[in-house]
């Protein structure tokens, strides 16, 4: 059994109580559920950088959707926690020569190639303005996340290694939390 965090560890008792009493009321599960603290926004942090082996143990999927972040634990239980309205999750899987295809990023199962790997990533908006530019780190499943302002929509670039690849992104309603085709050339 694999040795969880006391954070990941509370979150999880609470999700999972939370759930349990979704049954008993009528406000939608993402109005119940919160994160200890109120920061989902660590939680996904936490869980994204973990340097586990995907699956992650005691988890069948912790899916990055629009509005909630959906956890489903190894029994099935299911809680959703809200996720910032202003804001929007976007995890980035750069590729030199395989991906997978990925719309809400799950944090519990999503691989990408290139792990451990130190990559410069800049998103522009349609205007040519930066809304971010930083050198970030892939975690142990490929992915590197970021919280962008909701709404928008431009280019992402990712340098690594002599290499260098861009896509488009958008941050509007019905838009992927994960990026897995931005290919490194």
């Amino acid at each position: 059994m694999r040795n969880r965090s006391p954070f990941a560890a509370a979150v999880l008792a609470a999700t999972l109580a939370a759930a349990s009493l979704a049954a008993c009321t009528t406000q939608p599960p993402a109005e119940q559920a919160t994160a200890p603290g109120g920061d989902v926004k660590q939680l996904i942090a936490q869980l994204e950088d973990s340097s586990d082996a995907r699956p992650l143990a005691g988890y069948q999927g912790v899916s990055v959707g629009e509005e909630e972040l959906t956890v489903v634990d190894a029994g099935g239980a299911e809680s959703r926690l809200a996720l910032p309205a202003d804001e929007r999750y976007v995890s980035v899987a750069p590729y030199v020569d395989r991906t997978h295809e990925c719309y809400f990023h799950n944090l519990a199962t999503c691989r990408g190639e290139l792990t451990d790997t130190e990559i410069t990533v800049t998103f522009t908006d349609d205007d040519g303005q930066v809304l971010l530019q930083e050198t970030a780190r892939t975690a142990a499943n490929g992915f590197a996340g970021f919280w962008l302002p909701q709404d928008v929509s431009g280019t992402i670039t990712v340098e690594h290694d002599g290499r260098t690849g861009q896509v488009p992104f958008e941050t509007a309603p019905g838009s992927p939390t994960c990026i897995t085709t931005l290919r490194l050339a």
